[in-house]
């Protein structure tokens, strides 16, 4: 064989064969059970389903969601999951939710009044 083909096949049965497995795996029956993590009480929202449900529309050049009927009321975070609004509202950042809290959005520098229509948004998702 050309020494030209045997080194990239070499490297690469090299590197492949340190994939798929740990130290830790002992193959017997007294594998260790996964751990489990901790449910956001429910199916994360599908974007689509929210935002039709709070009235948004999703800007085409910057990730950013605008209310249909008030333009100037924007948020960068729209929070689908009861995980999610809890995650940002227990690092300090200031969140608006739905009654169940199962969805919500960012509201760090928004205006009293856009604050307001967000909440009376919201208040549609159930």
């Amino acid at each position: 064989m050309r020494p030209n083909l045997v080194v990239p096949i070499v490297a690469g049965a090299v590197l492949l064969g340190g994939c798929g497995g740990s130290a830790s795996d002992s193959g017997g029956a007294a594998a260790k059970p996964a751990r489990k993590v901790v449910s956001n009480a429910g199916n994360p929202w599908n974007e689509a389903k929210l935002r039709r449900l709070i009235g948004l529309r999703r800007e085409r050049f910057h990730p950013s969601y605008r209310l249909t009927a008030h333009p100037e009321c924007v948020t960068t975070n729209l929070l689908r999951s009861t995980a999610e609004v809890h995650d940002y509202g227990s690092s300090g950042d200031a969140v608006i939710a739905n009654p169940g809290r199962s969805a919500g959005v960012a509201v760090a520098g928004m205006s009293p009044r856009c604050r307001r229509l967000f909440r009376q948004a919201l208040t549609n998702v159930r």
